[in-house]
């Protein structure tokens, strides 16, 4: 009751009823949820007008931050504007309705791919299974490839390598160097007189003979006869010094009393035992 005698809404039934609602354990527990969820959203408000009130500063550093990239890329030669638009040149093409389909049509073969492999390794598998059959050692041959490509990627192989390459790249201005230091010769031996024309057929009959000469049984013979033994070289060398100083001696006639007399010479004696010994061998082989 009021305290002027009057009713009040807890004295009546809907107050009843609401006061027990209060009084109960599952209203006290939502209440306290409640309650809970509005410090939540309290605390979510501060943080967000916080980071509103720090938004301009957060902004400004990523600008700085962006805008020193930016002066980095363009430093190592980088525009970062073309690969923008570079980047979205790119994106619309990935998106044209034509690629979008190619796409699609990469991402079914690629539903594929598991049952391609699967058929790729078994007609590995009766590859080997066949080369093992002939005699063809898989394992060591990969091996061997294995370690092929181990030894031409060294370092001083791609040197080699490369040097290979440049010297290919000079072999045309070589070689035309060559064709004019020919072509110059070819005109100073002209300017003196070789004619060229008989020269080249004659060079041609003089190989064809050196061909003849040097397949014949005779010089096979005359190689093994021991002509070019150091001993047989030394003494047509010591003849021709003979011959020499003969030559450059005045010549005298001399009759058959010279002849006898000049036996007494211990050089012509030698001489004279020589062609006796010499006589004595060829004999035995004539």
């Amino acid at each position: 009751m009021g305290a002027n005698g009057t009713a009040t809404w807890a004295d009546t039934e809907a107050g009843y009823q609401l006061q027990e609602r209060l009084n109960s354990e599952k209203t006290l527990k939502a209440l306290d949820h409640l309650l809970a969820r509005i410090e939540t959203m309290e605390t979510a408000v501060d943080r967000l007008a916080t980071a509103l009130e720090q938004g301009p500063g957060l902004i400004s550093m990523a600008a700085d931050i962006t805008d020193d990239a930016i002066q980095q890329a363009r430093s190592r030669g980088v525009d970062p504007a073309e690969r923008l638009e570079n980047a979205l040149h790119i994106a619309e093409k990935l998106t044209a309705p034509e690629m979008v389909e190619k796409l699609d049509k990469v991402i079914a073969m690629t539903d594929q791919v598991p049952g391609l492999m699967s058929m790729m390794g078994d007609i590995l598998d009766d590859g080997c299974c066949q080369a093992a059959d002939n005699g063809i050692d898989i394992p060591a041959r990969l091996s061997a490839v294995a370690e092929l490509v181990e030894k031409v990627t060294r370092p001083e192989t791609l040197s080699k390598i490369n040097q290979l390459i440049e010297l290919s790249e000079k072999l045309p201005g070589f070689a035309s160097m060559g064709i004019d230091m020919l072509d110059e010769g070819y005109q100073r031996a002209a300017a003196r007189g070789v004619d060229w024309t008989t020269l080249n057929e004659h060079g041609l009959e003089m190989l064809t003979a050196l061909t003849k000469l040097l397949t014949s049984e005779e010089f096979k013979a005359l190689m093994q006869s021991g002509v070019l033994d150091p001993c047989t070289i030394r003494v047509v060398a010591k003849a021709g010094e003979a011959m020499v100083d003969s030559n450059r001696e005045p010549v005298k006639p001399a009759g058959i009393w010279a002849m006898l007399t000049g036996m007494a010479d211990k050089d012509r004696q030698r001489a004279l035992g020589f062609l006796l010994s010499f006589s004595k061998h060829f004999g035995k082989r004539f």
